[in-house]
């Protein structure tokens, strides 16, 4: 009962701190996403140039990439959320990077 009553007194502060902690996981995951896309990139112009191989060597790329690269702060949310899936991080970051090939590849499809 404490409790709520502290945050029925602090409703500011409690939506302030929610608003914030969206807003950093919204940065974070677009920041993820571009990054993603831009190892991609790289990964494709890589292929081109017979310096990687195969999709799943790609792949590979896009998600050390991504597990080296990233924010400490969406490290640990990520880290976080594949412990929830029962997930290992590169895991789940292969799943997402999947995900987004997927996504850009339909966009590319329909135009």
């Amino acid at each position: 009962m404490l409790v709520l009553r502290w945050v029925v007194e602090n409703w500011e502060l409690v939506v302030f701190v929610l608003l914030s902690a969206a807003l950093l996981a919204f940065q974070g995951w677009e920041r993820t996403k571009a990054l993603a896309y831009q190892l991609m990139l790289e990964a494709e112009k890589l292929m081109a140039e017979e310096l990687l191989g195969s999709g799943p060597e790609k792949m590979r790329y896009v998600v050390m990439g991504l597990h080296e690269m990233l924010p400490v702060q969406v490290k640990g949310a990520v880290k976080v959320f594949a412990a929830l899936r029962g997930q290992t991080t590169k895991e789940l970051l292969h799943d997402l990077a999947q995900w987004l090939y997927d996504r850009m590849k339909e966009v590319i499809e329909e135009s």
